[in-house]
């Protein structure tokens, strides 16, 4: 889910839904309240994904991941760190929801969720499209400059 960053055009759009249902009781603070809060969860969320990944390390684990789940101890081979460092990596990974883990016997399975990467990759999709907008305006101005320079 991509925020828009205007809340005060969420907080009109969901004021007018709420008046709609009969939530008489509700004040306007409420609602922006609970705006508020989701948009601190989603960019919490945001923070855990690229915290995560800015290791090299967890990179790797997520790569290989992307190939199918895998024992821990297979995560950790390529890796010259004690396998407690690997499941420092993974239990990292488990918290940013980028990976998910089950006991079977023994051996423990890690798996990739990929649904924190898209939203990740959404919002920075929001910000190329922003920025690229912004040079093509950038570019334009300055070939209209320097044609009416030239002339």
């Amino acid at each position: 889910m991509l925020l828009p960053d205007r809340p005060l055009s969420i907080l009109i759009v969901l004021w007018g839904l709420v008046s709609s249902c009969g939530k008489d009781n509700l004040t306007l603070f409420d609602v922006y309240g609970r705006i508020l809060n989701q948009m601190v969860k989603y960019y919490l969320s945001l923070d855990g994904t690229f915290s995560a990944l800015a290791h090299p390390i967890r990179r790797e684990i997520l790569k290989r991941l992307s190939r199918g789940e895998a024992a821990i101890t297979e995560l950790a081979a390529p890796f010259n760190i004690s396998l407690q460092a690997v499941l420092k990596h993974i239990r990292i990974l488990e918290k940013s929801g980028l990976v998910s883990s089950i006991k079977t016997g023994r051996v423990h399975l890690c798996r990739l969720n990929a649904a924190p990467i898209q939203e990740a990759a959404e919002w920075l999709a929001f910000y190329e499209n922003y920025w690229n907008n912004k040079l093509d305006s950038l570019g334009e101005f300055l070939e209209e400059n320097n044609d009416s320079n030239s002339v």
